[in-house]
C-alpha cells in the first residue's frame, strides 16, 4: 500500500509562518499590529489584510472625491429645485399680477365707457327736450313774428314836450306865445 501523506511540509510551513509574521508586523499592512485595521471604506471596520494600503493605493481619495462629487450633486439638484420653485413662484406671481392690472384696466375703461354712454344720454334727452320745446312753441314765434312785422316802427324821440293844436316843440325847446295858455311843457311863456 502506498503511504499517504496528511500534512504541511517544511517549505509550506515556513511560507505560512512568513505570511503570519508579515500579517502581525506593525504597519505592514495597517491596524494595530494582528491585522485588524479599518479595512476598506464602507466596511465598517473589521479584519483586513490591506490595512493603509488601500490608501496607498488611492481608494481613499477615490472616496473623498466620489463623496465630494456626490454632495456636488446634490447640491446641484438642491439648487435646481430651489431654482424651479422660485420659478414656479415667480411666475404665479407675475400672472396674478398681470390678471389683476388687467382687471383694473378693464374696470377703468368699463366706468369710462359708462361715463361716455351717461353723458351721451343726458345731451341725447337735452336735444330731445330743446326739440320738443322748439316743436312746441314755434306755432307761437311764428304768430309773433307775423304780429311784429305788421306793426308800426316806433319813431325815436329825442326831447319830451306837449304839444298844442297847430304847435310844435322841437327838441324840447318851447316856443313862446304859441296861444295855448301861458304853460308850454311846463315851460312858462
Amino acid at each position: 500500500m502506498e503511504e499517504t501523506k496528511s500534512g504541511i511540509s517544511p517549505t509550506g510551513l515556513v511560507i505560512l509562518l512568513v505570511l503570519l509574521f508579515l500579517f502581525m508586523r506593525q504597519g505592514f499592512f495597517g491596524g494595530n499590529g494582528f491585522g485588524w485595521g479599518n479595512g476598506f471604506p464602507g466596511f465598517g471596520g473589521g479584519w483586513t489584510p490591506w490595512g493603509n494600503l488601500a490608501g496607498d493605493f488611492g481608494f481613499q481619495n477615490y472616496r473623498a472625491t466620489c463623496d465630494a462629487e456626490k454632495t456636488e450633486m446634490q447640491n446641484f439638484s438642491d439648487i435646481q429645485h430651489q431654482i424651479a420653485n422660485t420659478s414656479a413662484a415667480t411666475q404665479a406671481s407675475i400672472y396674478a399680477d398681470g390678471n389683476a392690472t388687467r382687471a383694473m384696466i378693464n374696470e377703468k375703461t368699463i366706468q369710462e365707457l359708462r361715463d361716455r354712454l351717461s353723458d351721451a344720454q343726458r345731451e341725447n334727452l337735452t336735444l330731445s327736450n330743446q326739440l320738443f320745446v322748439k316743436d312746441q312753441i314755434a306755432p307761437i314765434t311764428a304768430q309773433l313774428t307775423a304780429i311784429q312785422n305788421n306793426m308800426l316802427v316806433r319813431p325815436s324821440v329825442t326831447g319830451v314836450g306837449a304839444v298844442c293844436p297847430n304847435a310844435g316843440i322841437i327838441n324840447g325847446l318851447g316856443l313862446g306865445g304859441c296861444g295855448c295858455g301861458s304853460t308850454l311843457g311846463g315851460i312858462v311863456a
